[in-house]
């Protein structure tokens, strides 16, 4: 706002008048009374007064009631020391009051000014109740903004800490079922999924669950029905995203979720390479928030840790499949160098009792002790390949 100076003084008066008077600001000429003297046509308006009614109030009657005794000090103390206040000083606002009590904030500005040979303020007011609901409004929405972001980080903090918790289990082979629940919990207790569930191919093709929090989907072995969404999003090895009113309309195929109490829902494949191993569902509320795009991020995330996991424990298996192959290799190899070992000795005693008459006796029951402790050899070496199997 253009200050007004006390330069303006030299000026003739009623000129001056005249001009303030077209000003589209409203403006105000105050004595050293707080006793309006001369009010422009925008004061008028904007105060809500009768032509020239302003003309002789004290100043005070545009302030609510319950600050007028501030006001009067401060302008007090701006006519003990007058200089020039623009409304960007220390004062941006202050509220004013129209003629039908109304309230609305004001920015001020103060200028002494030489009026009818008397020293004078001229005060100059704005309406800038928008302004403030606009920069209320912004502060607002900058405020939600930074509470979503916090929100936002805290909850990518978690899901990696998670991930973290997913490897270790893994690699400190805990059961897959153990780890699939893992998953399951932080869809319920992070993303607030009030249904879960991941399901696995059967040898048939179809997906039969294999882990759930809660039985409204369905139990740990039930198989899902063949062409439902789930059988769909496994068979095209694509995300499926289902809204609230989809779940209203129906979702074409007979599926065990068309529930009255669910609301949007996704089933993302557990892809490895391109590959769906199964498939992960979760579900919201009835009446709950759709997922947002950063949400199902973390869903497509899980499931891929949830591919990646069933990967490792067949790796795993597979792993344990063939030491133990190797074990029985080498078993029926030490089995077979013993038992060989046993009997050539067995036969090079009895043939070289043959010549011993007198002995022979001995040798044969030697002998015979011998493939006893043979036969203990070969029992105990086929029940260590049967413990290992």
């Amino acid at each position: 706002m253009s200050e007004i100076s006390g330069s303006l003084a030299s000026l003739d008066p009623l000129s001056f008048v005249q001009h303030l008077d077209r000003a589209p600001e409203a403006s105000l000429i105050v004595d050293e009374r707080g006793v309006i003297l001369w009010a422009n046509r925008a004061a008028i308006d904007l105060f809500g007064y009768a032509d020239h009614n302003l003309n002789g109030r004290l100043v005070e009657e545009l302030i609510p009631e319950r600050l007028r005794v501030l006001h009067q000090l401060y302008r007090q103390r701006f006519g003990s020391a007058p200089e020039a206040q623009p409304a960007n000083g220390r004062r941006a606002s202050f509220p004013a009051q129209r003629a039908d009590g109304s309230v609305f904030e004001a920015e001020i500005s103060l200028s002494p000014v030489e009026h009818g040979g008397q020293w004078t303020t001229l005060a100059v007011v704005r309406d800038i109740s928008d302004h403030l609901t606009s920069q209320w409004e912004t502060d607002r929405r900058v405020r939600e903004a930074e509470t979503a972001a916090k929100t936002e980080r805290e909850r990518r903090e978690a899901f990696l800490a998670f991930l973290g918790d997913i490897r270790l289990s893994v690699l400190s082979e805990e059961p897959v079922q153990d780890v699939l629940s893992l998953v399951l919990s932080f869809a319920q207790d992070t993303l607030g999924c009030a249904h879960s569930l991941i399901a696995l191919p059967t040898t048939g093709g179809l997906l039969k669950i294999q882990a759930t929090l809660t039985n409204r989907m369905g139990d740990v072995g039930d198989v899902l029905p063949e062409g439902s969404m789930e059988s769909r999003a496994y068979g095209e090895a694509t995300r499926i995203v289902v809204s609230e009113e989809a779940h209203k309309r129906g979702l074409g195929p007979v599926s065990m979720h068309q529930l009255s109490d669910i609301g949007s829902m996704v089933v993302s494949p557990l892809l490895s390479r391109g590959n769906p191993l199964g498939v992960l569902v979760a579900g919201r509320k009835a009446g709950s928030p759709s997922f947002t795009g950063t949400e199902l991020v973390m869903i497509d995330a899980l499931s891929r840790e949830s591919a990646v996991a069933l990967e490792l424990y067949a790796a795993a298996g597979e792993r344990r499949r063939l030491l133990l192959v190797e074990d029985r290799e080498r078993i029926g190899r030490e089995l077979q160098d013993r038992v060989l070992q046993r009997l050539f000795a067995i036969g090079m005693s009895l043939q070289a009792g043959l010549t011993e008459q007198a002995a022979m006796a001995s040798r044969v029951e030697s002998a015979v002790n011998d493939i006893d402790d043979v036969i203990a050899t070969v029992r105990d070496s086929i029940f260590r390949l049967g413990a290992g199997s």
